[in-house]
């Protein structure tokens, strides 16, 4: 079996799971599928996630203070220890339309 089609299996188990059981079988389940891949794509998303919405975060509430935009940049690197690229682009992400 492929790595691809292992993990699409767990995909329906978890959803299947979801649908199906309560309390103590739902458990079971969930720490048997955070053991795998497909347990650990599903937290690097909610990391990922996370992250983002600080970032949003950091970027609204600095311009709404009326930091320049070459300052929430620097917070941006040093705080989330991005590039200066990185930065850049997460700025014109979250900058709300003029």
């Amino acid at each position: 079996m492929s790595e691809l089609e292992m993990e699409k299996m767990q995909a329906v188990l978890y959803v299947l799971a979801d649908k199906f059981l309560s309390g103590d079988g739902i458990n079971r389940v969930k720490e048997r599928i955070a053991m795998t891949k497909l347990g650990q794509m599903i937290f690097d998303d909610g990391v990922k996630k996370g992250l983002e919405q600080g970032i949003e975060v950091l970027i609204q509430d600095n311009l709404e203070e009326g930091i320049s935009e070459k300052r929430i940049i620097a917070k941006l690197q040093k705080n989330f220890s991005l590039s200066r690229k990185e930065a850049e682009k997460y700025m014109e992400k979250f900058l709300p339309v003029r």
